[in-house]
Order: structure tokens, then sequence, then C-alpha cells
């Protein structure tokens, strides 16, 4: 089934083969929010294209998958790892990775981002937060 879904995908692209296809083989199209692109770059701690694109948004509003903008950040993967032995110390890139998601919930807190709202349980994200090989958590 898998091979199927990913032959159907490409052939999306042709327009004369893909009206004969057999409706359950087609994947409909499904409405993109708005802000797509915001929540895509706070999901992936892109602070790069979240402050130039300084979107002039409600930074409480509610995306299907990932809730509010404060729960959209970070929540396509943090991983963070860690360096020495016994005392452990983030490496040079779990530093930036740090510094990027402080830096962008004080972007969303300063537009007006509520952290007091709670995530609706109809959104389908999840969080993974992984430390070295010292810590998982999936949420």
């Amino acid at each position: 089934m898998e091979v199927v879904v990913a032959v159907v995908v490409g052939i999306a692209s042709i327009p004369w083969l893909w009206k004969h296809l057999p409706k359950s083989l087609r994947r409909e199209k499904v409405e993109e929010h708005p802000h797509e692109w915001l929540f895509s770059a706070l999901a992936h701690i892109r602070k790069d294209i979240v402050e130039k694109g300084d979107p002039d948004m409600n930074w409480n509003e509610i995306h299907p998958k990932f809730g509010t903008p404060l729960h959209a950040i970070g929540s396509h993967n943090i991983d963070l790892e860690v360096e020495g032995w016994p005392y452990y110390d983030w490496s040079r890139q779990a530093s930036a990775t740090i510094k990027d998601l402080l830096a962008l919930f004080k972007f969303a807190l300063r537009r007006g981002a509520d952290p007091n709202l709670i995530c609706p349980r109809t959104c389908t994200g999840a969080i993974r937060l992984c430390v070295g090989e010292l810590y998982t958590v999936s949420e």
C-alpha cells in the first residue's frame, strides 16, 4: 500500500492521468493554514525565518496540528547533545539550539502570545526532547 501511495503522489502532477484514477487512490488537497510557514519555522526552531518574516498575525491563533505559536516552538524535535564525562556540558550546537528556543519564546511573547492558553485536544502535534543518550521524552 505504501508503494501505491508514493506512486499516486507522483502521478498528481499529470492531470490527464490523475482524473482516471479511482477516487480511493486520490489524495485530496487539504487547505493549508494561512500562517503554515510560520508554524513550520517555529516547529523547526528557525529563528532567522520567523524574525525576518515578522508576521502581522494573532499570536494566540490555534493551528490544527501545532496549537498556539508557543506550543509550536520546537515541536518538530529538540535534540540536545551533551559532552564530557563525568561532568556533562552542552555541545556548541545544543547551546545554539537553546539560545534560539529562548529567542523564539521571547519573540512570540513580545508580540502578544499568551502562555496561559491551553492547547485544544484536537491538535495532533507532539514534542520529543532528546538529551544525548541520557534522556528522551515524548509528549
